[in-house]
């Protein structure tokens, strides 16, 4: 079998096993994300969210396993090694920024919700503790030239 047409294919099945276990958890992972989010749109949010970096992994983790430096195997597609390299060190990095993304969302989202229910209680709102300061809402009539 040629290397590359073994390396697509076992993209493709880390691609199909990675959409199954998707597939299996989206609706017990839809319930429970409604439920510790507190409403729709967030809780779609962190399932395609956790859906995508699911699929992102799997395919990750095939192109970590496949030995690039053995320059024997590539010698009939000399440039197929250096794109596996350079794609597998995208969807590194793709990962990285989704995993950073996550945490500040998660670190936001505790002082948002605090301020949020003191609000619908009627109390003054909590000092900001989040990593992100709160927008500024002005109380008094915009200015009009």
């Amino acid at each position: 079998m040629n290397v590359l047409i073994a390396v697509l294919a076992s993209a493709a099945v880390a691609a199909g096993f990675s959409m199954l276990t998707v597939y299996f958890l989206r609706r017990p992972l839809d319930v429970l994300l409604r439920e510790l989010c507190g409403n729709e749109a967030r809780a779609r949010f962190w399932s395609v969210f956790w859906s995508i970096a699911i699929v992102l992994t799997g395919l990750l983790g095939v192109l970590v396993s496949f030995p690039l430096g053995d320059e024997g195997r590539w010698a009939g597609h000399p440039g197929a090694a250096l794109v596996l390299v350079g794609f597998r060190t995208r969807l590194f990095f793709l990962l990285l920024r989704l995993a950073a993304l996550a945490l500040v969302l998660l670190v936001s989202i505790g002082p948002f919700e605090r301020a949020q229910r003191a609000e619908r209680r009627g109390q003054p709102a909590p000092p900001w503790s989040g990593p992100i300061p709160p927008p500024i809402q002005s109380r008094e009539a915009p200015i009009r030239s």
